[in-house]
């Protein structure tokens, strides 16, 4: 039986390898092509999630009909299958489900949502997002939750945009919370992904804010471009969120940071490949 998700929302497809891998992340490429109604094609990397589960997230663009097919290795047993996703209308009031994704619009001078309504950017920063901010506690009277308290403060606000940052160095020793640390190469800790980043990048699309997000500070592609490349590869895998990633920021860092702006100039294509 078919899956149903709302237009422009996230559902989440589960499956599991028959084959295990000493690197379940690096070893093995699992893809699947979805076709929409108009005949578009949308392609997904799934990302691993623990053990032999693999998730592939998808956020249907039109109304309609969609079927998927698996592109993996003969190996995990999952090559050629197949599915179908029935997308029924968004009925929130979200403007980023009613509107669609942004996009630039033809003059390249302002940003719209995909049906051409344009978007008016507002929104500060939040550097400490992911997992300074306490989910469970807080030190303001007025809140339980110091992040969800300030996620639903600036949505009160009238905020759309919320500009974070993953904290990624692992020249601030903050590796270990995205990496396993006992692994030679990059192995995602999926624990931290599952405990914690998944819901707050969760709770701030179920508020409707654009994620405008960062990785890390400049110094910290100096222990690799590869390793940033794979942080990016796992967190566009991992949830097909309103994501704008800090361009403009990488920019800036181009001009005044020399070599560390270059390199990451080389990673920040892994975004758009």
């Amino acid at each position: 039986m078919g899956m149903k998700a709302e237009q422009w929302r996230q559902i989440i497809l589960s499956f599991e390898s028959k084959k295990t891998y000493d690197n379940p992340f690096l070893d093995v490429s699992i893809w699947s092509i979805f076709t929409g109604p108009s005949g578009r094609r949308i392609r997904r990397e799934a990302y691993w999630d623990g053990g032999n589960t693999y998730r592939i997230a998808f956020a249907p663009t039109e109304t309609g009909m969609w079927s998927y097919r698996l592109e993996a290795p003969e190996e995990t047993g999952l090559s050629g299958v197949q599915g179908t996703i029935e997308c029924i209308p968004y009925e929130g009031d979200l403007a980023i489900y009613r509107h669609g994704f942004l996009k630039v619009h033809p003059s390249g001078r302002y940003l719209t949502y995909a049906d051409g309504t344009p978007f008016f950017w507002l929104g500060d920063t939040h550097w400490a997002f992911a997992f300074g901010e306490r989910w469970d506690e807080s030190n303001h009277p007025q809140m339980t939750s110091m992040f969800r308290g300030m996620a639903d403060r600036r949505k009160e606000q009238g905020y759309n945009v919320y500009q974070t940052n993953l904290r990624s160095d692992s020249w601030k020793e903050h590796k270990s919370r995205y990496w396993k640390t006992d692994a030679t190469d990059d192995v995602p800790d999926v624990a931290f992904y599952q405990n914690e980043l998944d819901r707050r990048m969760q709770y701030l699309a179920d508020l409707g804010f654009i994620n405008a997000l960062g990785f890390a500070w400049s110094g910290s592609i100096e222990q690799g471009v590869e390793h940033q490349k794979h942080l990016a590869r796992y967190i566009i895998a991992r949830g097909v969120f309103q994501f704008l990633f800090e361009g403009q920021q990488l920019q800036f860092c181009r001009i005044v940071c020399g070599r560390n702006g270059r390199l990451w100039n080389t990673a920040d294509r892994t975004l758009y490949e």
